[in-house]
């Protein structure tokens, strides 16, 4: 399943060097987050407001994981994983909402 990790930039070095290493996490638990498609633009706007960067400071990274290494969480394509976790693919967060309003405007998207 091809999940996506939102992170500041000022990471981006450490995982592109380990991986997503859920030990290093800041938060509560010691978990990497990681939500699908349908919630790329949501995580990104997430982490710009709670870190205080601007999308251009965001790193997305993708990986695909097997559905037994992740966990649901209460919302809808937010996931957990307590293992490291390499990475397959690498854009900015500006690169993605570029990306996504591209997508969008092909599709025609209904918002």
């Amino acid at each position: 399943m091809k999940l996506y990790h939102v992170t500041p930039s000022v990471n981006t070095s450490g995982i592109l060097d380990t991986g997503i290493d859920p030990s290093k996490s800041r938060g509560k638990r010691k978990v990497s987050w990681f939500v699908g498609h349908s919630q790329l633009m949501w995580a990104i706007a997430h982490v710009s407001d709670r870190h205080r960067v601007p999308a251009n400071e965001i790193t997305v990274f993708s990986v695909f994981l097997d559905k037994g290494d992740i966990k649901k969480t209460a919302w809808y394509e937010i996931y957990t994983c307590n293992t490291l976790q390499e990475i397959d693919g690498v854009m900015t967060g500006k690169e993605a909402i570029d990306q996504h309003a591209r997508f969008s405007e092909y599709l025609g998207d209904p918002l």
